[in-house]
């Protein structure tokens, strides 16, 4: 078989990657499995693994399309691991602990501190490696401290809006008990950002549940309105990264770039590539400092495979 024939009937097969593990599974083989939500999951914990891991192992990943889908995995086979063939899964938090949902935990599970992956990539921080790496300035200038407060200063304003928003949808998820299909809110439509590089919002709070409705095809009554406030109160004892939508996070600091590249190429600096919705995880997540609960995770469990190393050639 060819490799287009091959890869095609990869692609032709939605839900492949339980079988794919089982086929190619040999517990005494050295791999390391590690199954992802998304297609751009590996992009943010995939060099860090790869970094971390014995170099005598080999890296296995699955593609499980989303959060459910990787527990569905960890229910069906997650029993198959073991400290020569670890298989270890990767979730994003959302605010299933604050609605309550059920979840499970274990040791061979990494469930992000933040709401999402994406809300570790945006930050002031970023930006101005952004700035230095792709519009190929220089850091630690007075021009790259002033675009991350700025920076800083939008991204306050957001978070504003973000709390709002996860207010709204913390309360239909309480009172209606389904998934809402976030995706049709287009973020870029809750804000605006002038040519300073400031961000203004787009509704008041009232006007900005009826956009939600409109989008969502949900109805917030009057009555629901105390409701969502008291949603408000409750989700500002949290950090925000923590239940703020990583997504619409990451929109914003796509809109910012946008901003950014369009003002900067009145004095002819331009960025070498376009950051858009499809590669922005790519082009962020390897660039993005490792948060301290993956090193943990990832240590204990390569610390392991170095151990059972060790006694294998003690043994012999």
């Amino acid at each position: 078989m060819n490799f287009l024939d091959l890869l095609n009937e990869e692609l032709s097969n939605d839900n492949i990657e339980h079988h794919l593990f089982l086929i190619g599974y040999n517990p005494r083989n050295k791999v390391i499995h590690c199954f992802f939500e998304g297609k751009s999951d590996e992009s943010f914990y995939g060099t860090l693994v790869r970094n971390m891991m014995p170099d005598t192992y080999k890296l296995k990943t699955y593609i499980c399309g989303k959060k459910d889908s990787v527990i569905y995995h960890y229910n069906e086979i997650g029993h198959k691991t073991n400290n020569v063939q670890p298989l270890l899964f990767f979730i994003d938090k959302d605010i299933d602990d604050i609605i309550p949902i059920e979840v499970p935990k274990d040791e061979n599970i990494h469930e992000t501190i933040y709401y999402a992956i994406e809300n570790y990539m945006v930050n002031g921080a970023a930006i101005c490696q952004i700035w230095a790496e792709m519009f190929r300035q220089s850091s630690g200038t007075k021009v790259s401290e002033k675009i991350n407060n700025l920076f800083n200063d939008a991204h306050g304003e957001y978070n504003k809006i973000a709390l709002r928003l996860m207010s709204w949808v913390l309360y239909h998820r309480r009172k209606g008990g389904v998934r809402l299909n976030l995706d049709c809110i287009k973020t870029n439509e809750l804000f605006s950002i002038n040519r300073n590089l400031e961000l203004s919002p787009a509704f008041t709070d009232l006007d900005l549940y009826s956009h939600l409705d409109s989008k969502t095809k949900v109805v917030t009554l009057e009555s629901d309105i105390e409701g969502i406030n008291q949603c408000h109160d409750e989700l500002s004892a949290y950090e925000i990264k923590t239940v703020s939508r990583g997504h619409n996070e990451m929109d914003f600091f796509i809109e910012f770039f946008k901003k950014l590249k369009e003002v900067s190429s009145g004095a002819k600096v331009k960025p070498q590539f376009d950051i858009s919705s499809s590669n922005a995880i790519d082009v962020l997540g390897p660039r993005t400092k490792p948060c301290n609960s993956m090193l943990s995770f990832l240590t204990a469990h390569f610390s392991k495979l170095e151990v059972t190393a060790q006694t294998e050639r003690t043994a012999t």
